[in-house]
């Protein structure tokens, strides 16, 4: 037993595992980027870089690859028996352990992300104004309450969510139900398509969910970028309890609509919509000014940036931000950065708008606190050999001035 523990250690522990793992995501990042190009960058970052492993293309075969959860998890062990577990203790390899603790919060800060933090996006035209940000690959079923507004008409009052686990994996005649004591009604979901096309039935086309009001919903092979795909799903509003059997006022939900699915009970009205997934922000966006220079005699975009006011929700006071392609803006666990803008077919004079790549990550910071905590620990590594040296050769010239 002793024996097996020891040849565990020597393995996980050498320095041969470590190169091997380095060289691995090396390729894995080669091969991630390239297939970016054709498969998008969500399911590139899903087959390479979140998965345990993968099936590498090479002409007409399928090569069995570890994912980046696996390398990095055989990192994360190398480290800590290579690092922590089989290295001498002593003041000698102080600045050395120190080097290690600092590559563990960066390993670290790569775990917390990828099981913690939320992405989207926020579009913007100026003057406009952002609460929330949304998602590029989520969705959600929202139920709003639409009540009278001060100036006429209706506006949203309280508002439900479903978020897309409830729907997600429903196949067939499968349902997921939605309830709350808030709502008169309870609401039947079925058929969730991720990306679709809701069109009227004809003879010259067949459809394999059920057609309502005339329509119809032709599946659509998902886009790579998942940002121009569009849901669809299947409603059924019914009286709170009532059985399986009994039907009610049904809708199909399709992300492309100009307007939602409207219904009247209790003598409220209430707006039912199919929508990528929102997530609050701690403050509201709103922008100012966004500035765009192209480079010359063409209409690309050499340089662009945008001017929003951070509005804090808690005390309405407002922070006016410059947020450009390098620098972001950071607040309360929040990253935005300038990432595009549009539309890309503008004419001179056209109304643009800016896009924001917004994270919540709980551990933003952390691989800039690992960079100091590696500086500290290179600095004391590398001042122990100074310090050595010196010694030494203060040592030789006091043997060489005895001579």
């Amino acid at each position: 037993m002793k024996t097996l523990v020891q040849s565990f250690m020597r393995f996980f522990g050498s320095y041969a595992l470590a190169c091997a793992l380095l060289i691995g995501l090396f390729l894995l990042t080669l091969f991630g980027t390239l297939a970016s190009t054709k498969e998008g960058l969500y399911a590139a970052q899903k087959m390479y870089f979140e998965s345990w492993y993968l099936l590498q293309p090479l002409g007409k075969l399928r090569i069995p690859l570890p994912g980046g959860i696996a390398l990095m998890t055989m990192l994360s062990l190398n480290l800590l028996v290579g690092g922590f577990v089989r290295i001498r203790k002593s003041k000698r390899t102080a600045g050395i352990l120190v080097v290690h603790t600092g590559i563990a919060i960066l390993l670290l800060a790569g775990l917390v992300k990828h099981l913690t933090a939320v992405e989207g996006y926020v579009r913007l035209y100026e003057g406009e104004q952002a609460t929330d940000f949304v998602s590029h690959n989520q969705w959600e079923v929202a139920v709003r309450e639409l009540v009278p507004a001060p100036a006429g008409g209706l506006t949203s009052g309280t508002e439900w969510v479903v978020d897309e686990q409830a729907f997600r994996g429903i196949h067939g005649d499968e349902t997921a139900y939605v309830s709350s004591a808030d709502l008169p009604f309870e609401l039947r979901l079925r058929h969730f398509v991720r990306n679709a096309r809701v069109l009227p039935k004809g003879p010259m086309w067949s459809s394999d969910y059920p057609v309502i009001d005339g329509f119809a919903v032709m599946p659509v092979k998902p886009e790579p970028d998942e940002e121009f795909n569009a849901a669809a799903i299947f409603a059924d509003v019914v009286p709170k309890g009532a059985t399986h059997e009994v039907g009610g006022e049904q809708a199909i939900l399709w992300a492309g609509e100009n307007a939602p699915f409207v219904v009247s009970r209790a003598g409220k009205q209430f707006a039912i919509e199919i929508r990528r997934m929102r997530t609050p922000m701690p403050f509201a966006m709103r922008l100012e000014k966004f500035t765009k220079e192209d480079h010359p005699r063409t209409d690309i975009a050499s340089v662009y940036s945008s001017h929003v006011i951070k509005i804090d929700k808690t005390t309405a006071s407002e922070t006016p931000v410059h947020i450009a392609m390098n620098e972001p803006l950071r607040d309360k666990g929040i990253v935005a950065f300038q990432s595009s803008w549009g539309p890309s077919n503008a004419r001179p004079g056209t109304r643009l708008f800016s896009v924001f790549s917004v994270v919540r990550n709980p551990s933003d910071r952390w691989p800039e606190y690992s960079c100091w905590v590696i500086a500290a620990g290179m600095l004391i590594a590398f001042g122990q050999r100074l310090l050595a040296f010196l010694k030494k050769q203060s040592q030789n010239r006091q043997v060489e001035s005895a001579q």
